[in-house]
């Protein structure tokens, strides 16, 4: 059974999809680079709205909450009709940066400063992993070391 790219029962699903977005786009992916480019370089715009609503509205997506009695939260789901057409690949992607967006997790969007990957490591990361911040340090140090030996 094929699982619905458009819901998820343990919001786990949004953190891998973002984690698998930024991959994307980081290789230069068509469908994922324009969006998180668009994000990084203009952040959330009244035309970035109109684009995602756009891509939104061409499908067939009933969007309601439900209460979840356990956790005393409403809970987004979504529904697509019994014979859904394709949604394609450019729908599922606004559709998910669309929730990414809503939730906040791209709020932090940011591109290393070593790599010039995009991440979402926090608010005061510099560089999208330990190893791009490590090998910046490193070179900078080699760098100091080897202008106090010039000056010796």
């Amino acid at each position: 059974m094929a699982t619905n790219p458009l819901h998820d029962d343990d919001g786990a699903f949004l953190e891998n999809f973002l984690e698998s977005l930024l991959a994307a786009a980081n290789h230069g992916d068509d469908y994922a680079l324009p969006w998180i480019r668009r994000i990084h370089q203009h952040g959330v715009t009244k035309q970035l709205a109109r684009d995602l609503n756009s891509r939104l509205s061409q499908w067939p997506i009933t969007a309601y909450f439900s209460f979840d009695a356990e956790s005393t939260d409403f809970v987004p789901k979504y529904r697509l009709p019994k014979n859904p057409p394709d949604l394609g690949m450019d729908f599922i992607i606004a559709f998910h940066i669309a929730r990414l967006l809503a939730d906040g997790r791209l709020d932090d969007l940011k591109r290393c400063e070593e790599c010039r990957n995009y991440h979402v490591r926090g608010p005061l990361a510099k560089w999208c992993s330990d190893g791009c911040g490590s090998g910046k340090r490193q070179r900078d140090k080699r760098k100091r070391d080897r202008e106090r030996q010039m000056m010796l």
